[in-house]
């Protein structure tokens, strides 16, 4: 008990210094944003002809799938998808989506992980300190459309999602990738073009705007947004705020909160969870980009 109770402690010592050590980072240099609201630049790309040239440039990076331990990712950013994922072989197709996909993922959870990591500094230093802190809280929650600044709400709406099930919905969404919204609008998710959104493309009735994205990466941050803001998804952030403190969430946990994302209510969250048990999704929550030197790869089309 007595050494239980002192690893405790020492661990409690190590987070506050943490702690204030993140609020001198905080004060002295410029508080993070939100990747939805400061995207990663877009530099010269690597032009890509297409999938298959996709696969071959992934091993010359020495970047495969299962990924060695420690579970790193190197940090190449994608520009567009390649239109012929359907023409390879299915292990090839499934495989190369995942490895596409997954360092744009990461990229936008670390964004969102500094952000969550300078509103707790803020909230143990018992508040902003400066005025810069005070214009920051304001500028994150006016973004969240949160009201009044209130740090333990921001805390609730502001936070990572699982790598397994961000895929999972990637997956199911959009074919494997292979959807038009997908090949021609970089939209992996099926959102529906937000009011104001001016880039959409439509279904085939014409009835419903599909929001469309610059990058994938936009894309992913734009869905990750949507599920860390709406009301309908009210139940998983709840859901997210009280697993989270025990355990890092799972995704296989969490898709219990997306009835909402679909028509088909539970059927959805099934399906969700029978792909993430099948082609081991939650496997890729550890994962980590191997440093933020971003590359980005562009497909001919």
């Amino acid at each position: 008990m007595v050494s239980v109770m002192y690893k405790s402690m020492k661990n409690k010592i190590l987070y506050f210094i943490l702690l204030m050590f993140c609020s001198l980072a905080v004060a002295k240099d410029d508080l993070p944003l939100p990747p939805d609201m400061q995207p990663i630049p877009v530099t010269a790309a690597i032009d890509l002809s297409d999938a298959n040239a996709m696969l071959t440039y992934f091993a010359e990076q020495h970047y495969q799938l299962p990924l060695a331990k420690p579970p790193i990712v190197p940090p190449i950013l994608t520009k567009n998808l390649p239109e012929n994922f359907h023409a390879l072989p299915h292990q090839a197709a499934t495989t190369g989506f995942i490895q596409l996909l997954l360092p744009n993922i990461l990229a936008v959870n670390d964004q969102l992980k500094r952000v969550r990591q300078a509103l707790l500094a803020i909230k143990h230093a018992g508040g902003p300190k400066i005025a810069a802190e005070t214009a920051w809280l304001k500028k994150i929650s006016f973004h969240y459309q949160l009201g009044a600044v209130d740090i333990n709400k921001m805390l609730l709406h502001i936070d990572a999602i699982p790598v397994g099930m961000v895929l999972a919905q990637a997956i199911d969404e959009s074919g494997w990738g292979t959807s038009r919204f997908a090949r021609q609008g970089d939209a992996l998710f099926g959102e529906h073009s937000p009011k104001g959104w001016p880039y959409y493309m439509t279904t085939a009735h014409g009835r419903i705007k599909v929001a469309s994205y610059d990058t994938v990466y936009q894309g992913v941050a734009a869905y990750i947004y949507n599920l860390n803001t709406q009301a309908s998804y009210a139940s998983f952030r709840q859901l997210r705020a009280t697993l989270s403190p025990s355990a890092a969430a799972s995704g296989y946990q969490l898709v219990a909160g997306l009835r909402h994302y679909s028509a088909h209510g539970w059927d959805y969250v099934n399906d969700l969870r029978a792909l993430i048990n099948h082609h081991h999704l939650d496997s890729y929550d550890d994962a980590e980009l191997q440093s933020h030197d971003w590359q980005w790869i562009e497909f001919s089309r």
